[in-house]
């Protein structure tokens, strides 16, 4: 219902290049910004990645790594967080969308020898068969996202006019079991340098404070354009709320000080800003239906922000499979 709605946003239908955008045209895989897609699975570049991309691949290895965040998360973010990262190491990255992923299409982009970075969203059960049967020097890395739920819905509602699907905590738990990092929706917005830093590490890139501020900085100056999509960035129209947009402007404000859970509360003003919307009945049916989403990551209490640090590592839960809408604390355990 998203991905449909998304299609009928004014102006989004085109795939042109904007901001700066490159398509270097070079081969099949490149687009060459007439493609008629609102999400082109084509190569698109910025102008300093096209650069990169024009010196060539020694010391380069071919490397997947996948941001699969769930919708409404920071998963955009995230992704673009993992580009400008490799872009800043001076690692060329060939950055793209892809939604199922395929076998022959991973094959195909991996081909280049390049670092590649793959935006999606959906889970499928083969995937964990699939990224293993890649033949990379380094094992595939995947990243998630994760949001409280009460915000996330409406963030929904906001951009949709409906709730999250029923199968959305259910994706997010089995893309979970395989990351390497699970970032946090307050932290990104809260702790944009601490995060980089986990970022950086889980990539084994090392840069200082400063450039990681900088990087944090160019990070929240991205925009969407008005009318269309960036296919670079992949944002879109109306892409970050207005509730976001304060609470960053706010962060920007007072400084990112590093991550400190204390400071990290629920964005109440995000969740009123569409009024009965959201009614009582919405949160209430939320927390009956996930209620081991809600309190793994510690959207349970009055501090928003996971007391249960799981953006710092990669911690497992026992499989759930399609009953974990109704699963209960006790069935779950958690290894650090």
């Amino acid at each position: 219902v998203a991905r449909l709605c998304m299609a009928l946003l004014p102006g989004a239908i085109s795939c042109p290049l904007v901001d700066g955008c490159v398509a270097p045209g070079n081969n099949e895989l490149d687009c060459d910004g007439f493609c008629g897609h609102t999400h082109c699975d084509l190569r698109h570049l910025d102008p300093a990645e096209a650069r990169l991309r024009s010196q060539g691949t020694s010391n380069v290895v071919a490397k997947l790594l996948v941001c699969a965040g769930a919708e409404r998360s920071g998963s955009t973010w995230l992704y673009n967080a993992l580009r400008l990262l490799m872009r800043n190491a001076a690692i060329p990255c060939d950055s793209y969308w892809m939604q199922p992923l395929e076998e022959a299409r991973l094959h195909r982009r991996l081909r280049e020898q390049r670092v590649v970075l793959i935006k999606t969203h959906a889970w499928d059960p083969t995937y964990p068969s699939l990224l293993a049967s890649l033949n990379t020097t380094e094992a595939p890395q995947v990243f998630v996202t994760h949001r409280d739920l009460r915000e996330v819905d409406a963030s929904y509602r906001r951009i949709w006019g409906c709730g999250f699907p029923s199968d959305y905590v259910s994706q997010h738990m089995e893309w979970r079991k395989l990351a390497c990092l699970n970032v946090a929706f307050e932290d990104i917005v809260e702790h944009g340098t601490t995060v980089l830093e986990d970022l950086a590490s889980a990539l084994g890139l090392v840069f200082t404070h400063d450039e990681l501020a900088n990087i944090d900085a160019d990070l929240r100056q991205l925009r969407a354009p008005e009318d269309t999509v960036c296919q670079v960035t992949k944002l879109w129209p109306q892409h970050v709320g207005e509730a976001t947009e304060r609470r960053l402007a706010a962060v920007a404000t007072k400084g990112n000080a590093g991550r400190s859970h204390a400071d990290s509360t629920i964005d109440h003003d995000a969740m009123n800003t569409f009024g009965d919307k959201q009614s009582d009945q919405v949160v209430q049916d939320i927390f009956q239906r996930f209620p081991a989403y809600m309190r793994i990551y510690a959207y349970d209490e009055p501090v928003a922000a996971p007391q249960l640090d799981l953006s710092l590592g990669s911690p497992v839960l026992e499989p759930f499979g399609p009953s974990f809408d109704q699963g209960s604390r006790d069935s779950i355990q958690l290894n650090s």
